[in-house]
Order: C-alpha cells, then structure tokens, then sequence
C-alpha cells in the first residue's frame, strides 16, 4: 500500500458532494417528520377537546331531560 505523501491532512479531507446530499436528505427527511408528528399530536388533541365537550353536553341534556 502506498504511503501518502507529506502534503496529505487527514483533518482537511472533507466527504464532499455525496456526504452533504446524504446528510441534506436526512436533515430535510428530519423536519418533515417533526412537522408530521406535531400535526398528528395537535390533531388528536383537537379530537379529544370536541370528544369531552360533546360529552359535557350529551350530560347535560340528559340531566335535563331527567329533571323534567
């Protein structure tokens, strides 16, 4: 195996185009993830909210509906 010759530094080799495409994917695949995950999360939320008050209010009716 050949020996590199004294103008080589190992701290300036660099993983050039393939490496910043490779880390651009997964950064972009990161936050598309993060924004899917957050919508998800703020949906069931949202179906929880409606779901309680929809029950508050069959409550109340039928509370209502006894008192009569």
């Amino acid at each position: 195996m050949p020996t590199p010759g004294p103008d080589f530094n190992e701290d300036t080799v660099t993983p050039g185009l393939f490496g910043f495409i490779t880390m651009l994917v997964i950064a972009v695949a990161a936050v598309l993830l993060a924004v899917d995950m957050v919508r998800r999360v703020r949906r069931t939320t949202y179906t929880a909210q409606v779901t309680e008050r929809l029950d508050a209010e069959e409550a109340e009716r039928a509370e209502r509906s006894t008192d009569r």
